[in-house]
């Protein structure tokens, strides 16, 4: 997890690389959470940007009882008619700006030995 500059707030621990990336998710967040308060850093209102395979709804509602605002594009999951219920929040001018967070998990990457 990094903030809009790129630094790195809390991480996770290692998982195998065979499993999806909602693997125990809403685990994770909860730790990444517990991390981040015993840090001091405040979340509520801040907007939480993840790709379209993060979109479900134990993962949005875990975010909005942490007071965030998930910005998760809706996966379409080649759907015919749109989903019913409340229209998903998701803001694509502030969605542009999670390249910031790609970029520091790309340079993580490059460092695997």
């Amino acid at each position: 997890m990094t903030d809009g500059d790129g630094n790195i707030s809390a991480t996770s621990h290692i998982i195998a690389g065979h499993h999806h990336d909602r693997y125990e998710i809403t685990d994770l967040l909860k730790q990444l959470f517990s991390k981040i308060r015993g840090i001091g850093i405040p979340l509520i209102g801040a907007y939480f940007h993840a790709d379209s395979s993060f979109d479900t709804k134990d993962v949005r509602k875990l975010l909005w009882n942490r007071g965030l605002k998930p910005n998760i594009p809706e996966n379409k999951r080649n759907r015919k008619k749109p989903k019913r219920g409340r229209k998903r929040h998701f803001n694509a001018n502030v969605y542009a700006k999670r390249f910031v967070s790609e970029r520091t998990v790309a340079w993580i990457d490059t460092f695997r030995r």
